[in-house]
């Protein structure tokens, strides 16, 4: 419990943090060994955005991140911290400069990262990411991955209110997605969930999109897409919070099913 106590006393904007700030909250004598999770901004480095790469405003707070993790691990020599990053794999971006010159630098910075989908760990909606963790290493991460298969009976109608149904597969899914989706079957998981509103994936007749019990086509509600990623239902849900904003929040996070196996895969490990 002590890990969420005092949950905003540092500032909220990483490129305010400093080293000082770490050292006020006890990073420099912790008792218990400090973890680190996080995934800077991807919209400069995913084919949805704008591909500015690297050199994106948004990109620049992934110096930040390697900053304080570097802080943290020169004052906690002796218990060093754990981190695991997320990010979108630009290594499969069409454009070269980012799937080859943006993607080696990151990896000179963080190291090599291992490809998880989280529908292949039970999600109900695809997440293609890039993880970098030292818990364990790329090679142990992957290897245990490659051997889980996605448990069954899950499909995305199982995420869905009354009267509200999954349009149906047409399309088989292909790498580096997970391939859980087949025309003929039970759609098991959505197309990743993002910021955007307008995500051509979620428009009308697209496999994201939901058919209502008067013809129309819907998107996921913000408590469909809770349950679809993990997280209990109205997690996102506070006073003066709108529906839409709680979508956008829902585009950014990370998907809990992934995160969970992550942590059993990387203790088991250990």
């Amino acid at each position: 419990a002590s890990a969420v106590q005092d949950a905003f006393s540092l500032p909220q904007d990483i490129r305010l943090l400093t080293t000082d700030h770490l050292v006020a909250v006890g990073a420099s004598s912790p008792p218990h060994q400090w973890l680190v999770v996080a995934g800077w901004p991807c919209q400069d480095l995913s084919p949805a955005g704008k591909s500015a790469g690297l050199q994106g405003e948004r990109s620049a707070l992934l110096h930040h991140l390697v900053r304080v993790i570097g802080a943290l691990q020169q004052l906690q020599k002796l218990l060093p911290p754990g981190y695991i990053i997320e990010n979108v794999p630009m290594q499969f971006h069409p454009e070269s400069g980012i799937a080859k010159r943006d993607f080696d630098i990151i990896c000179d910075m963080l190291g090599h990262p291992t490809v998880l989908d989280a529908a292949q760990f039970g999600s109900l909606a695809h997440r293609v990411r890039n993880f970098w963790t030292n818990l364990c290493t790329p090679m142990q991460l992957a290897a245990a991955t490659s051997q889980v298969v996605r448990p069954s009976g899950r499909t995305v109608k199982l995420a869905l209110g009354p009267g509200r149904e999954p349009v149906q597969v047409k399309a088989a899914d292909k790498p580096p997605r997970y391939c859980c989706n087949t025309p003929g079957s039970p759609m098991q998981a959505w197309p990743t969930f993002v910021a955007h509103p307008e995500s051509y994936s979620f428009r009308p007749g697209q496999p994201g999109s939901v058919l209502t019990a008067d013809g129309s086509h819907d998107q996921p509600t913000a408590l469909e897409r809770e349950f679809a990623l993990g997280y209990p239902r109205d997690s996102t849900a506070a006073p003066g919070i709108t529906e839409s904003q709680r979508r956008k929040a829902l585009g950014e996070c990370m998907d809990s099913h992934c995160l969970q196996c992550l942590f059993a895969i990387t203790h088991a490990w250990w």
